[in-house]
């Protein structure tokens, strides 16, 4: 599970999960794993030590919304659009930050967006930084950009030009969360 794999990279972050009942939605795995882990690193990364990292899994509509909010600096509403490109990086990641290429959140999203979700970045209320993003149960188009599809690789069939997706995915069991936290 993502959360158990990563939990050495946490250090003195503390990551919480609040799991909702929510639908099985069609997803791959492997694919979705790597949103996670994406997601999750740019939260720890961007936290302060003693900081709170919050993993929230619930229905949305007619899918799920999965929610990765820390309490680091945050980052201006002009600037979070922009960091779904490729390489692009926050003004706070300098060069002590060595351990972000710029990649990870446009790999999320072309993930998302193969899935026929979406996904965006938010501000906290405690001024902090949430990557949301909404998987469809069923029954949404895949994207169907060429360029996109370069980054998300393997999860296009590239006869059809379309998404295959091989099975519901469970978020609880590729975060390997509990209802209280860290299983």
């Amino acid at each position: 599970s993502v959360l158990h794999r990563m939990q050495p990279a946490f250090g003195v972050v503390r990551v919480r999960t609040i799991l909702r009942d929510a639908p099985e939605v069609p997803a791959d795995p492997v694919q979705i794993d790597q949103v996670l882990s994406n997601l999750l690193e740019n939260a720890v990364r961007f936290s302060p030590p003693g900081g709170e990292v919050v993993v929230s899994v619930a229905p949305w509509h007619a899918g799920v919304q999965v929610r990765v909010a820390d309490d680091g600096p945050g980052i201006p509403p002009e600037d979070r659009e922009r960091l779904f490109e490729a390489f692009a990086r926050g003004r706070s990641a300098g060069p002590e930050d060595a351990g972000g290429s710029g990649l990870g959140l446009a790999i999320a999203r072309a993930i998302v967006l193969a899935h026929g979700g979406r996904i965006r970045i938010e501000g906290t209320p405690s001024g902090g930084t949430a990557v949301v993003f909404e998987l469809p149960q069923r029954d949404a188009e895949p994207v169907r950009d060429p360029a996109k599809q370069l980054l998300v690789g393997a999860a296009f069939d590239r006869r059809r030009g379309d998404a295959h997706l091989e099975r519901p995915a469970v978020f609880a069991d590729r975060l390997g969360a509990t209802r209280t936290g860290l299983s």
